[in-house]
């Protein structure tokens, strides 16, 4: 279950692409690039948004799927690259995405405050399954006190990741980069293991 649903990111497609354009790739994740190597790897970045950061890991050399939810992100993020397989669909389920093919890195940035415990359970768990072993997931959580649309991390993370033989690396991402105030990143580094 989510606070916002896909009308919000239609509705506001334009605004919310340039907020999300203003950054680059290397700006908006700077805190954890020098962890993956996107050449030659299956990356799955759900949550896609403008594209940016799909587009980019494919300009990198790597073989990119994106998912959205808001037909109004994707409709601008597919006209920014060829090179990218872009699927509308959405977590928990993620049903169009297609579960026998596994991914080396997946990237789930700014996507699963939105979700409540549950939901970010089953999306979590999910994710995993579409994670080839030694892959890498990351995702990201905002810590901003004034923003009543997100939901805050489910307690029970650590014990998941270990029931899907995951370990995981909490990475500080700081101050917000598009200088918003009181807003705080966190960076959840994932590795599969098994």
């Amino acid at each position: 279950m989510m606070k916002v649903d896909s009308s919000f990111f239609d509705l506001n497609a334009k605004e919310l692409s340039e907020r999300y354009d203003s950054l680059t790739f290397e700006q908006a994740h700077q805190s954890w690039l020098d962890l993956v190597d996107f050449n030659d790897k299956k990356i799955l970045d759900v949550g896609c948004g403008s594209g940016r950061d799909a587009v980019h890991m494919a300009l990198l050399g790597g073989n990119v799927t994106a998912v959205d939810f808001s037909k109004g992100l994707l409709s601008i993020a597919k006209s920014k690259s060829d090179n990218v397989i872009w699927i509308e669909d959405s977590l928990p389920k993620l049903a169009k995405v297609d579960t026998s093919e596994k991914f080396d890195f997946i990237l789930a940035s700014a996507v699963l405050m939105f979700l409540n415990e549950e939901s970010q359970i089953r999306s979590i768990t999910k994710l995993i399954s579409l994670l080839n072993t030694n892959g890498v997931f990351i995702f990201s959580i905002k810590k901003d006190g004034n923003d009543k649309n997100i939901f805050p991390l489910t307690k029970v993370l650590p014990e998941r990741l270990e029931a899907l033989n995951c370990r995981y690396n909490i990475i500080s991402g700081g101050t917000d980069a598009l200088n918003r105030y009181d807003v705080n990143w966190s960076i959840f580094v994932v590795n599969k293991v098994l």
